[in-house]
C-alpha cells in the first residue's frame, strides 16, 4: 500500500512540475487565452479508493468541444497498481483492476478564463472480473496555457451493475493538449 502511494504521490508531483513549467514557457501576452475549439488530447493520473482497495489510474481521452463551454469525448482507464482491502472468499485477495471505457460530456464554466472549473458527467463500460456499467460524475479545475491544461480533479465512480464495488472515488490530476 505504500509502494502505490509513493509512486502515486511522485507521478502526479512529477506531472504537475512538467506542465507547470509548459505553462509558464508556452502563455502569451493575452490576460485571457481564447477557449479551446476542436479537439483536446488528455491523460489522466488518480488515487483510486474504493470498497475493495485501493490503486492508481492512469488513463487518456479524447475529447471534441462542440462549444466553448462544451465538450463530449470517449475515455479509457486502467489500474496499473492495485491494493486489495478485502477478502472475498477467506482466501486471496481478489484484485479487482478495473478497467474503464466509455464516453462523457463536460461542462466548461469559464473557458475564457486561464483558470476554468469544470463538470462531467459519463457512462462506460467496467471490467474487473465481472463486466458491468458504470456512471461517473465529476468536477476539477483546468489551469491554462494557450494550448496546454494541467490541474487537479475529483470523480465518484458508480457501478450501474452487481459484482462491482459499491463505491469508487479518484482524485488526481489530467493534462490536456488542445489542437
Amino acid at each position: 500500500m505504500t509502494e502505490i502511494a509513493a509512486y502515486s504521490r511522485h507521478s502526479a508531483s512529477a506531472l504537475i512540475a512538467g506542465a507547470v513549467m509548459i505553462l509558464a514557457f508556452t502563455g502569451t501576452a493575452q490576460a485571457r487565452p481564447p477557449a479551446p475549439e476542436g479537439l483536446e488530447l488528455g491523460a489522466r493520473l488518480a488515487v483510486q479508493v474504493s470498497d475493495q482497495g485501493t490503486g492508481v489510474i492512469a488513463g487518456v481521452q479524447a475529447d471534441w468541444r462542440v462549444m466553448p463551454l462544451v465538450a463530449l469525448g470517449v475515455y479509457f482507464d486502467d489500474t496499473p497498481a492495485y491494493a486489495p482491502t478485502r477478502y472475498k472468499c477467506g482466501c486471496l485477495p481478489d484484485p479487482d483492476r478495473p478497467s474503464r471505457l466509455g464516453g462523457f460530456g463536460e461542462l466548461h464554466l469559464m473557458p475564457n478564463s486561464r483558470i476554468d472549473p469544470w463538470l462531467r458527467g459519463g457512462l462506460g463500460a467496467v471490467w474487473t472480473n465481472h463486466t458491468s456499467a458504470d456512471a461517473e460524475l465529476g468536477a476539477g479545475l483546468d489551469f491554462r496555457g494557450s494550448f496546454l491544461a494541467l490541474g487537479p480533479f475529483l470523480a465518484h465512480i458508480a457501478p450501474l451493475g452487481s459484482g462491482q464495488p459499491e463505491t469508487w472515488w479518484y482524485a488526481g490530476a489530467r493534462l490536456s493538449l488542445a489542437f
